[in-house]
């Protein structure tokens, strides 16, 4: 899951820690993104719990390059 905070980027895991919902279908507000179906939040730019949440989301490094965004994983 992409998300755009400010002028930066943000991988994480795309399905909340809590049940597997995809995290494309929540709310976002360009700081929290709220898992639509128990409202888990989670910070934009670190992953981090927030409010009801008990575990954070596992980020990924994003970089820049030529006008591409490139999500870093190990295999």
């Amino acid at each position: 899951l992409l998300l755009k905070a400010g002028d930066e980027y943000f991988a994480y895991q795309a399905y909340c820690p809590h049940m597997e919902v995809p995290l494309e279908e929540g709310f976002y507000d360009g700081a929290v993104l709220t898992c639509h179906q128990h409202l888990w939040q989670f910070d934009a730019c670190t992953g981090a719990a927030l409010g009801l949440a008990e575990a954070p989301l596992q980020g990924y490094p994003v970089k820049e390059e030529d006008g591409c965004l490139y999500v870093l994983v190990e295999p």
